[in-house]
């Protein structure tokens, strides 16, 4: 595709999801790029947070795309990809699964512990994932876990920190396993829209009740349900009595990171687990957060305008609706707020500087 978006009475009319996805995440962005929309199948590309160290590319076609339930198609190419610490894993068009790199802890999903793989296997079928069904994936450490088309979760690799949500604490496992009901996670029917992995912890949002909901290790509270820092193999819900009520999407870093962002249905951001270095944003290094701690809003974030956040090893960031402009916060050691300067550790969000 190339030139101008069409214009006037006779363009394309983006379906309704796509005007969601194209005002929530990203407006202006395809006009910008001088991509055409053709008047058949438009194709909208939206960011979207899910678990790793960078922004999840994500591709989706909107003539056949409604939440996390789509028609397989015949095009080529990648859904979605997610990068964790040593193993990268993706989403096809036609909604199969596929993993590559350090296959330490069967974290590749491929049956067994294998060596290094250099181009991608395909995730084992079977148990739950189908070669069509796989609507999302994440990358953490040591684990992998995918979000199904029935809003169900499989996960596998690592389970040292009850990180795969199978009940249990303990043995790896090489193929994908179904993470068990808890909390407001339901498995009859399934109730998932959104996962994102951690280092060694797991989170999820529920579908109509909107709940925040994790599982793993909690080493630094980074199962957010204010009970004390202690590991779980079943999903526990992320408390709300801190304020953050109605999830609407979870991120966390799939490497090294042991901190985790939420923002809320009406745009509010809340971090928790570690704030070794002010990556919670709430205005203060306070030590490990067993409970979402309200992301500072004297700076350029409000209650209201957040869209997507991301989190790094120890730093955080966020992109603000309407003006679309970046915050991050956190570790400074290395320029990586993108401020201008290296500045050490900042407790509130700071606009990135944007030279065009």
């Amino acid at each position: 595709m190339s030139g101008a978006p069409p214009t006037g009475p006779h363009a394309p009319r983006l379906p309704d999801r796509g005007r969601q996805l194209l005002g929530r995440i990203v407006p202006g962005w395809i006009r910008s790029h001088g991509l055409a929309m053709a008047a058949v199948t438009t194709v909208l590309v939206t960011l979207t947070v899910l678990s790793q160290d960078v922004t999840t590319a994500m591709f989706t076609d909107s003539s056949t795309n409604s939440g996390n339930s789509f028609t397989s198609g015949t095009r080529p190419g990648w859904r979605q990809i997610s990068v964790g610490r040593y193993h990268t894993c993706g989403v096809s068009m036609a909604g199969k699964a596929y993993c590559w790199g350090d296959d330490g802890n069967g974290r590749l999903g491929n049956g067994a512990v294998t060596a290094d793989q250099d181009s991608p296997q395909p995730v084992v079928t079977g148990g739950g994932l189908t070669d069509t069904n796989v609507a999302a994936i994440t990358a953490g450490r040591t684990h992998t876990c995918a979000l199904t088309t029935t809003k169900l979760v499989y996960c596998w690799g690592n389970n040292s920190n009850g990180q795969l949500g199978t009940g249990t604490i303990g043995a790896q496992v090489a193929t994908p396993t179904a993470v068990t009901a808890g909390g407001a996670l339901t498995t009859s029917p399934g109730n998932v829209r959104a996962i994102t992995a951690s280092r060694f912890t797991t989170c999820a949002v529920t579908t109509t009740t909107n709940d925040a909901v994790c599982w793993g290790d909690d080493t630094n509270g980074e199962l957010g349900n204010g009970g004390g820092f202690t590991a779980s193999g079943s999903p526990t819900n992320v408390t709300t009595s801190t304020g953050m009520t109605a999830a609407r999407d979870v991120g966390a870093s799939g490497g090294y990171g042991t901190g985790i962002c939420g923002i809320t249905t009406t745009g509010k951001a809340y971090c928790w687990g570690s704030d070794s270095s002010g990556q919670a944003g709430n205005g203060a290094t306070t030590g490990n957060q067993d409970s979402p701690s309200p992301v500072d809003t004297t700076s350029g974030l409000t209650d209201t305008n957040v869209a997507a956040t991301t989190q790094g090893t120890l730093t955080s960031c966020a992109i603000i609706t309407v003006t679309r402009k970046a915050y991050c916060w956190g570790s400074d050691s290395d320029g990586q707020l993108g401020n201008g300067t290296t500045t050490g550790n900042q407790t509130k969000p700071r606009p990135i500087t944007l030279t065009p």
